[in-house]
């Protein structure tokens, strides 16, 4: 088996290599669907409270609003920066800029492997900020904070069924603040937390305002050190890493998990109601949580911006959104995006891409450290194409094997599919702390080894408006408080939250152990339009319930999420 093993010290990395191979698992393999890489993404979103710096000054309004690339609907990334800082105000203002989607957007990638037999995920969520600035027009272009979260022991029954969180990783600028499970850093938004049922476990998370040259600034990601309960109905501050307490003044939570939307009254921002979503509040003011602006997020796919970096994505060497320098990139299969508008579709082969952002000096995804899990656990920096600068010259530098970075031995040439997981540290002594982490196999990716390579695929259509999206809008019962002499009354409504009208579907209805439960049928719904069921029943013993209601499940209709389908609340008998 080989191995990388990454030793920390207090002022740098060292690297143990064993010379032995690590071999793909083929041991009962197994894959997710779609619907279930979905259904992971949705239940473990994260929960964003963002520091606001707006200043009630008219064209800053709204600028630490979470976006989308194609926000303005022009298909070029390049002018981002600019259409925001100016023309923003006019959106909010509805004197302009009607065909906008401002639809705040987290980035996302599902990294599916086996290893040993065990089934495990990498869920990355980037959140996506068009403009990032500084006190002194030191202001740049598209921002890169990213959320990683580790699952072990996955289940093929879908989330929350005793899989394993091995660790969350942050970017606060180049840093890659990691905590393992269990840490006290680590609080989440979940059903024990809430009055009605939530389906997830969403870690709290604080991000910084959107400007600044020195402190907590442009964005940076830090875990935040209260539950729920300790801000919900008192000032909107928390206690954050590496400092202490400070402000908040958005909410923003995944639309795709409608009852924590419902929760934390979160709606989507659109045209009509651009005006009263933003906070234009000074960075230190601090309000009560109550008023805290309140706004969806949807999940897209890192897979649909990687094609816009291909040199040829608007022409023969012509590319309107990157500039040099060049990555290469060895592609297994084609890949193919439509986010701009226009079809690019990028042949197998190596492929050139452009880096860094024009209008500015940011580097994309494909030159990112946490892309190819090449980042430094816990530390600063990653080893991408420097994989011995950062290294403590007291120790030896790794020996130039081909096992420590594909990337090299490639001639400067990465594979699709390289990828290296971490695991997490573990503390040998007081000097030392090493990661067991390793190069997934070749061939990890294949359906054959269990494997998915979420870079690179889509999971969620590109065209969000096109499609019609049903979820269970709401679920509940009387009385109350029922007894096993109560005729209790269930009733659930489902509605579509998508752009384009829902053909007929099935709905399933189960409460307790039942194993098919009462089916429903549900006519075809326009956008907006809901239709809700009933069930009578006496149960017999007392006892606690799960009720479980399920739309379109024969997958009759074309949605555009099918990871937000499902609903569940509990019931007590007595």
């Amino acid at each position: 088996m080989k191995i990388l093993i990454i030793g920390i010290t207090s002022l740098a990395y060292i690297a143990l290599i064993q010379n032995t191979i690590l071999e793909a698992q083929t041991s009962d393999p197994w894959v997710l669907t779609n619907a279930q890489r979905q259904a992971f993404l949705h239940y473990y979103s994260p929960i964003i409270l963002k520091r606001g710096d707006e200043n009630n000054e008219s064209i800053h309004r709204g600028h630490d609003w979470i976006t989308n690339f194609n926000f303005d609907q022009d298909g070029n990334f390049s002018n981002n920066r600019q259409t925001w800082r100016d023309e923003k105000h006019k959106y909010i203002d509805n004197t302009s800029h009607a065909q906008w989607k401002i639809n705040p957007t987290l980035y996302t990638a599902v990294i599916e492997f086996m290893l040993k037999g065990q089934k495990s995920l990498v869920l990355l969520y980037h959140i996506y900020h068009a403009y990032q600035g500084g006190d002194f027009n030191t202001a740049d272009i598209h921002d890169w904070e990213r959320i990683e979260v580790r699952i072990d022991d996955v289940q093929n029954s879908g989330p929350g069924q005793g899989e394993k969180i091995n660790y969350y990783v942050l970017t606060r600028h180049d840093h890659h603040d990691a905590r393992v499970y269990g840490h006290s850093d680590l609080h989440f938004v979940e059903n024990v937390d809430t009055p009605s049922q939530i389906s997830g476990k969403h870690l709290l998370v604080w991000q910084a305002k959107w400007r600044g040259t020195r402190g907590l600034r442009k964005a940076e990601l830090h875990y935040v050190q209260n539950g729920l309960h300790d801000f919900i109905n008192d000032t909107a501050e928390v206690d954050i890493t590496k400092t202490g307490e400070r402000p908040f003044h958005y909410i923003f939570v995944n639309g795709g998990s409608p009852q924590t939307a419902e929760f934390f009254n979160a709606t989507p921002i659109t045209y009509q109601n651009a005006s009263t979503k933003y906070s234009g509040l000074d960075d230190d003011t601090k309000i009560h949580t109550s008023q805290t602006k309140r706004i969806t997020y949807e999940l897209q796919d890192l897979a649909d911006i990687l094609p816009t970096h291909w040199v040829h994505a608007n022409g023969t060497n012509t590319n309107i959104n990157w500039k040099n320098p060049i990555f290469k990139v060895n592609l297994e299969t084609p890949i193919e995006s439509r986010v701009t508008g226009q079809t690019i579709s990028v042949p197998p082969g190596i492929q050139s891409f452009l880096r860094k952002a024009k209008n500015g000096d940011r580097l994309g995804y494909i030159n990112k450290g946490w892309f190819w899990g090449t980042y430094y656990w816990d530390g600063e920096g990653n080893w991408t194409e420097h994989p011995y600068k950062n290294f403590n010259p007291f120790y030896p530098t790794p020996p130039d094997n081909p096992v420590w970075n594909p990337y090299h031995k490639n001639g400067e040439v990465w594979n699709q599919h390289d990828y290296y997981a971490h695991r997490h540290r573990v503390r040998i002594n007081r000097w030392r702390n090493y990661t067991f982490s390793q190069w997934l196999p070749s061939g990890w990716h294949k359906e054959e080894n269990g494997g998915f390579d979420g870079r690179w695929i889509g999971l969620f259509p590109q065209n969000r408006s096109m499609k019609p999206d049903l979820v269970v809008d709401s679920l509940d019962y009387q009385p109350v408080e029922p007894s096993i002499s109560d005729l209790i009354t269930f009733s659930a409504t489902v509605k579509n939250i998508g752009e384009t009208t829902a053909e007929t579907s099935i709905l399933s209805f189960k409460i307790g152990g039942e194993t098919n439960g009462a089916e429903f049928r549900v006519p075809s719904l326009q956008k907006g339009e809901t239709y809700s069921v009933f069930r009578r029943i006496q149960l017999a013993a007392a006892q606690n319930y799960l009720v479980t209601v399920k739309t379109d499940i024969r997958e009759e209709v074309n949605e555009s999420s099918d990871g937000n389908n499902e609903r569940v609340i509990k019931l007590k008998v007595k």
